[in-house]
C-alpha cells in the first residue's frame, strides 16, 4: 500500500508523513542507493543475470553486461517504486516479493533496503518489562 497508507493512517498528523519520507529518503541516499552500481564500478565487472530474458539470446556478453548498466542507471529507484501504482497481489510474502526484486539490477539496492528493515527484529527491551511489571505490584 506504499505511502497511501500512511496518509490515510495519519491524516490528522501529517507532519509525521512527511518525517517518515525524509527519513526514509535520507536513510536511501546515505547507505543503499548505488551501493550495487558502486560495486560494480569498483570491480570494472557486471555480473549478468543466469537467467536471462528471451530479448537477450544472441547478445554478446559484452551487451549483456551494457544492458544490465543501463537498467541500473535508469534512475532513482526509490522514486520508481512510490510513484509506481500499487500493485493489486492479494495475499503476498513481502519477503519473497523482494527476494525477486533483488535479482533486478535496477532494484537490487532499494530490495537490499527493504529485506534488511524488515529482518529487524521486534523486541521488548527490560525498561518496558520491568515497568509493564510493576503493574502487577502497584494499583491504578
Amino acid at each position: 500500500m506504499k505511502l497511501d497508507y500512511f496518509r490515510e493512517e495519519w491524516k490528522d498528523r501529517p507532519e509525521w508523513v512527511s518525517t517518515a519520507e525524509e527519513s526514509v529518503r535520507m536513510l536511501w541516499e546515505s547507505n543503499y542507493k548505488g551501493a550495487a552500481s558502486l560495486q560494480t564500478s569498483d570491480n570494472l565487472s557486471v555480473q549478468v543475470p543466469i537467467d536471462s530474458s528471451p530479448s537477450d539470446i544472441g547478445l554478446t556478453a559484452w551487451q549483456r553486461k551494457r544492458r544490465v548498466l543501463q537498467s541500473v542507471e535508469i534512475g532513482d529507484a526509490l522514486i520508481r517504486f512510490q510513484e509506481s501504482g500499487i500493485e493489486d497481489v492479494g495475499e503476498v510474502d513481502v519477503i519473497a516479493y523482494w527476494l525477486c526484486k533483488r535479482k533486478d539490477p535496477g532494484w537490487k539496492d532499494l530490495a537490499r533496503m527493504a529485506l534488511e528493515m524488515l529482518s529487524i527484529p521486534v523486541m521488548s527491551t527490560e525498561p518496558v518489562r520491568v515497568f509493564s511489571g510493576a503493574k502487577i505490584t502497584i494499583l491504578d
